[in-house]
């Protein structure tokens, strides 16, 4: 009978270790992914908001942005749209609204990553 308890006791503890040393970097690998994915996100909205002081008023020089480029497939279908259009009279001065009296481009822009940061809970 001490012969039996003493094997049980040794197969569970090398179980028991084994899977722990399986699990923990496991666990560990997805800790650190989530960090690099918060890190990522935050370094490519402040890349843009930087950007937006370049360019400004210019939503053509903007959609040529290596930042753009990267902030597009987690921005809005209209305002892709709108950035992407050749028409700039709906990205001119706003005469009503939240914004009114200022250049649309730029609050457009600042609404989306704004709307990231709550969205991946970066605030």
């Amino acid at each position: 009978m001490d012969l039996t308890q003493t094997l049980i006791s040794a197969i569970a503890g090398l179980i028991s270790g084994t899977l722990a040393s399986l699990v923990a970097p496991w666990v560990n690998w997805g800790v650190e992914r989530r960090r690099g994915r918060l890190n990522t996100r935050q370094s490519l909205l402040a890349d843009a908001r930087s950007t937006l002081i370049f360019y400004e008023y210019d939503n053509e020089a903007f959609r040529d942005t290596a930042e753009y480029s990267r902030l597009k497939p987690y921005l809005s279908k209209k305002v892709i749209s709108l950035i992407e259009s050749h028409d700039n009279s709906n990205l001119a001065v706003v005469m009503k609204g939240r914004h009114a009296g200022a250049n649309n481009f730029k609050n457009l822009i600042l609404d989306e990553i704004s709307n990231l940061e709550r969205k991946w809970k970066l605030i």
